[in-house]
């Protein structure tokens, strides 16, 4: 009877160690896969991260030109203008006015 007792402990004793070897490999499993994944969405977060900074610079750009916008508007309706447009590209001047005109 003491041989069963104790071939019956040897086999439990295999058994346990066996399923304590294939739960290690589990959690060592999973904790590989957490990690891969982990890193992976380090990866897109700064990835995310330049992405960010550029939309943000992009944006900050994109108002600077919106006020140079703004401010031409501004200028566009004022008389000095128009003034300037007549005298440029339509050649005009006030009737009191002499112009000089280097020679060809």
């Amino acid at each position: 009877m003491t041989r069963r007792k104790h071939s019956s402990r040897k086999r439990t004793a295999r058994r346990q160690n066996i399923s304590v070897r294939i739960i290690t490999c589990v959690v060592a499993a999973l904790l590989v896969i957490v990690s891969v994944r982990s890193y992976s969405l380090y990866q897109k977060k700064l990835a995310y991260n330049k992405q960010e900074a550029a939309v943000t610079r992009q944006i900050a750009s994109e108002e600077a030109r919106s006020k140079e916008i703004d401010a031409y508007e501004a200028y566009v309706g004022t008389d000095e203008f128009v003034e300037q447009i007549a005298r440029d590209r339509l050649g005009l001047a006030y009737p009191n006015e002499i112009l000089f005109r280097p020679e060809e």
